[in-house]
């Protein structure tokens, strides 16, 4: 199952840092949970007015997972860390 993260920021917002921290962020998660692969992040990905400034695309193995993500239990493990 592809999963898709849309965000867009305030005029302003330092898109680097938060381009940064997302890969950061979905790294971790690629090598803390095994049902999530293959993560990429994008920038300005859509010529228009309401392009979304980042999108972050990752595989899932089903849609169950989609809801461990939801509920931030997939955050858990990197809270420890």
């Amino acid at each position: 199952m592809t999963h898709c993260v849309l965000l867009k920021f305030k005029p302003g917002t330092d898109l680097d840092a938060v381009e940064a921290s997302v890969r950061e962020t979905y790294e971790k998660l690629d090598q803390l949970l095994p049902f999530l692969t293959d993560p990429v992040v994008f920038r300005n990905c859509v010529n228009r007015d309401s392009n979304a400034d980042l999108m972050a695309v990752v595989q899932l193995d089903s849609s169950e997972h989609l809801l461990i993500i939801i509920n931030n239990e997939g955050e858990k493990p990197m809270k420890k860390q």
